[in-house]
């Protein structure tokens, strides 16, 4: 008797190159997750169909889906800025970024989103837009999110006038606690060696 159920899984592609799937498993006393590091497909036990024939199947890689556990028992599984269309400068765009919840929050939480306008190196910023925001525009607080709540928020971000043909744009989010000021952790350990934030891509501006 197979000792555990598998319930879901998830694939985060927040690294570039480096696929993350999250395999959820029902257990006798409850939930684990397992973590699979660089692959692009996994295949599953088998299981049988009709007449008892056994059928393979395989979990693969949707390169646009993300999945970044927080603290909190809150999820990312928001937008990268390659999945949007940059206007011209001085007009707002959306990066819309969606949160799930385990369970109840007990902080009251923001959301900061960042566009960032890099310099020639690809390191350095030359200029920024800061959204920040509670959840949803200010509909929904994290306070308020229960067992189960999945909760999008919208963000509006504006290109600089100083923006100039294929400049490397990026983006990013966090959450920060709105009285301490402090940022609620990250649990992805690859992320948090190179960032203090969740990168949502790169992409070169063309007007």
């Amino acid at each position: 008797v197979n000792p555990r159920t598998l319930v879901g899984y998830d694939w985060d592609n927040t690294l570039p190159d480096q696929p993350r799937l999250y395999l959820h498993w029902q257990i006798a006393d409850g939930y684990v997750t397992e973590v699979k590091d660089g692959a692009t497909a996994v295949a599953l036990p088998p299981t049988f169909g009709p007449w008892g024939i056994p059928i393979k199947d395989e979990l693969r890689n949707k390169k646009d889906e993300f999945y970044v556990p927080l603290g909190q028992g809150i999820v990312w599984t928001g937008e990268s800025i390659t999945q949007s269309a940059i206007p011209n400068p001085q007009s707002p765009f959306i990066l819309a970024q969606q949160f799930h919840s385990s369970h109840p929050v007990l902080r009251d939480l923001v959301v900061s989103v960042r566009l960032i306008g890099y310099e020639e190196d690809g390191f350095q910023w030359a200029w920024w837009d800061l959204d920040d925001s509670v959840p949803a525009m200010g509909a929904i607080p994290t306070l308020k999110w229960i067992v189960g709540s999945q909760v999008r928020s919208p963000h509006f971000v504006t290109l600089s006038p100083a923006a100039y043909a294929g400049q490397t744009i990026g983006a990013t989010v966090r959450l920060y606690d709105a009285f301490t000021q402090r940022p609620l952790p990250i649990l992805d350990e690859r992320i948090t060696a190179q960032y203090q934030w969740i990168p949502l891509g790169q992409t070169e501006w063309m007007p």
